[in-house]
């Protein structure tokens, strides 16, 4: 079973524009954003999980989860799949293209029928985001 994801974001551009230009009263709807989207997130990282805990098949998580890794959030996919950047650790991991080095929001989990060959970040400029390749091996 493969689980494409792509949790809440935070969606604060047009904020951070508006801070920018020193209209320092947004930091407070910048919070609220921030909140929300916490809240969200977390909401559907737990059905996400549920759901994913009760395959009976091999099972692969990957996409944008839009968490950093230090964030309590991920430690519930940590604590429960195995994580391929944290396997292979190629670099910093920085999969968020305007983010600083360690904006890693993006992610590729599995269970344990799966085997973890490889892991790699794609270079280039397709999205906001670089692109992950897990390659793996379906244990029997």
């Amino acid at each position: 079973r493969v689980y494409s994801v792509h949790l809440q974001s935070y969606k604060i551009t047009p904020i951070i524009t508006e801070l920018k230009k020193g209209e320092i009263w947004k930091i407070f709807a910048l919070f609220q954003l921030i909140n929300a989207a916490t809240c969200e997130r977390q909401s559907q990282a737990e059905k996400l999980l549920k759901h994913a805990q009760q395959s009976p098949y091999p099972t692969v998580l990957a996409g944008d989860f839009n968490s950093l890794p230090q964030a309590a959030l991920m430690d519930l996919f940590d604590d429960n799949f195995k994580n391929f950047f944290n396997i292979f650790k190629n670099g910093w991991g920085k999969t968020f293209v305007n983010g600083l080095p360690y904006f890693r929001l993006d992610y590729i989990f599995c269970n344990k029928r799966i085997q973890p060959l490889n892991y790699n970040k794609i270079e280039g400029a397709l999205s906001d985001h670089y692109p992950i390749l897990g390659e793996f091996l379906i244990k029997k």
